[in-house]
């Protein structure tokens, strides 16, 4: 399977990293030079975006789009199969799906089978496939009123109140973000923690 890597050109190293993590996953990574913006959600979501117009117009099914700090879980060769076959068996049931989210809102987790879940309100968007029943909607974004800084960006946007998209998840997850310097903060990030705690969390759901 085809995934799009947002990254920025002055970025190499992270793209040179994502090439190596992935090496033996199956999946054919294909870079995307990123969209910059002096506002780096802008230009992260507008990259988000810009990958979900070339699949509309390309007229593909769904797309996975990842940014260039995800790394692949160790569950990710485990699971990734199972990922594949049942988003294509359900694939008039959901919007998007998100390989591990950041954050999942409490009370919206609805157990889908052992692994799979449902939710219409996560954060995150590292590793992401669209699903063309919602280009449309996603696509929406560039015709909001407010200027493009006051907009929500990519993690919020899929789970903005009147897009009513549904998300599918696993757990374990099957990708996270690797701790590092971040563009679009400024600033070092290492979210392991609050990855861990979120999966735990959705795991005590599922085999509740």
């Amino acid at each position: 399977m085809d995934a799009y890597v947002i990254n920025l050109k002055k970025r190499e190293d992270r793209w040179k990293q994502i090439q190596h993590d992935f090496r033996n996953t199956g999946l054919h990574l294909i870079r995307f030079d990123a969209i910059e913006d002096k506002n780096g959600g802008v230009g992260c979501t507008r990259s988000h975006l810009a990958l979900v117009e070339y699949a509309k117009k390309k007229k593909l099914p769904y797309i996975l789009v990842i940014e260039d700090d995800c790394v692949p879980t160790p569950e990710f060769t485990k699971y990734w199969g199972h990922v594949r076959k049942y988003i294509h068996h359900h694939v008039s049931e959901w919007d998007v799906f998100n390989g591990g989210p950041i954050t999942v809102y409490k009370g919206t987790v609805r157990p889908l089978t052992k692994h799979f879940y449902s939710t219409n309100s996560t954060l995150g968007s590292h590793f992401n496939i669209y699903n063309q029943r919602a280009y449309d909607k996603l696509l929406s974004w560039e015709n909001l009123p407010q200027a493009p800084e006051k907009r929500p960006i990519i993690d919020y946007w899929i789970s903005w109140p009147n897009l009513t998209l549904t998300t599918y998840g696993i757990a374990p997850f099957i990708a996270i973000q690797r701790p590092g310097y971040s563009n679009l903060d400024n600033k070092n990030k290492n979210l392991l923690h609050q990855f861990q705690a979120v999966e735990t969390r959705i795991l005590s759901i599922l085999n509740s």
